[in-house]
């Protein structure tokens, strides 16, 4: 039979990639997402000075997430089929430049 606890105060609860619990479920959760423009922003003026050193890969590979996930919000389109779209885009394009010609770099 589960266990009920009560009267609980939590300090902190960490979302983490691998789970201590395989049937812990995360419902719902936020995040401040102000910085994922920026970082758009970064890696498209990266891109555009030709110097894509500034970015990480992991930098544009976010980027092109936030963008996909902005389009999915506002479209309700699937995420593949939003992160599709955006490749197809200006942006997308770009930071997709910037990607590969990083990891050309980092062979």
């Amino acid at each position: 039979m589960a266990k009920q606890l009560l009267d609980l105060e939590i300090d902190e609860i960490s979302l983490v990639d691998q789970p201590a619990s395989k049937h812990a479920k995360v419902v719902i959760f936020k995040r401040d997402a102000s910085g994922d423009k920026d970082l758009v922003s970064k890696c498209l003026e990266a891109v555009s000075k030709g110097d894509v050193s500034e970015c990480t890969a992991g930098d544009f590979e976010q980027a092109l997430d936030t963008l996909a996930k902005d389009r999915a919000d506002r479209t309700g389109e699937n995420f593949p089929k939003a992160y599709s779209k955006v490749l197809e885009g200006d942006q997308g394009g770009q930071l997709y430049t910037g990607l590969v010609a990083f990891d050309a770099t980092d062979v």
